[in-house]
């Protein structure tokens, strides 16, 4: 994604409003929005009609990253939130994210995501988390 410091100058104020909206979205839906959701949205609200092609390429104008990307990284980040912070299984976060073919697409997408498999980072978490409670007791 574009840094604050990066020139937005040249995109029009309503392309930045409509990325706006779409990235908005796709934090609410915790990276589930497709592109065909984002342009039934616009066609929902008080947007005016977009299409797909449109709303691509004001996302990547706007964000300096794809729609594509933005999305995954959004699921991922969700994805790394419910390894660490949940006690779910692994074939319910794959489930809750929407991986049709489950826990063994899930564990490579996650692999090739962060370097680390989810259950390596769940225990490598929790192992944080319980240095943190002793040295928070020791003191």
């Amino acid at each position: 994604m574009r840094s604050a410091s990066e020139d937005l100058s040249s995109v029009p104020g309503p392309w930045k409003r409509d990325a706006e909206a779409v990235l908005m979205a796709l934090f609410d839906t915790r990276g589930q929005l497709t592109l065909g959701d984002a342009v039934e949205l616009f066609a929902s609200s008080q947007y005016r009609r977009r299409s797909k092609r449109h709303l691509r390429r004001i996302f990547l104008l706007t964000t300096g990253q794809s729609f594509r990307k933005a999305r995954h990284a959004i699921k991922m980040g969700y994805a790394r939130q419910l390894v660490r912070d949940t006690s779910l299984g692994f074939d319910e976060i794959a489930n809750e994210l929407r991986y049709a073919s489950g826990r063994t697409r899930f564990e490579d997408v996650y692999l090739k995501f962060f370097g680390i498999t989810p259950a390596a980072d769940r225990n490598h978490s929790e192992g944080s988390n319980k240095a943190m409670v002793r040295s928070a007791g020791s003191g």
